[in-house]
């Protein structure tokens, strides 16, 4: 069986902090491709700021690999998954 987490090594964004992001938004997701963690949560898995985190998160979406949608208080990320 091939997971999400798997599926996030393999593709992905070229930059190595945005797969990095990308790749911890792998691990979170479930089999849907969709995941809910917080900014903070992604800023300490990845050892950045939230404010840089935020930036990769724009920069990521703009290129497709993943859509965020507001779910009341929280944002919920769907993965573009090959």
């Amino acid at each position: 069986m091939v997971t999400i987490a798997s599926l996030g090594w393999k593709a992905g964004p070229e930059d190595g902090a945005e797969h990095y992001v990308y790749q911890t938004l792998c691990e979170f997701a479930d089999n849907t491709g969709f995941c809910w963690p917080s900014m903070e949560t992604i800023a300490k898995r990845t050892r950045q700021t939230v404010r840089n985190v935020r930036t990769i998160m724009r920069k990521i979406e703009k290129s497709g690999w993943v859509r965020t949608n507001k779910v009341g208080r929280s944002h919920q990320y769907q993965l573009d998954l090959p």
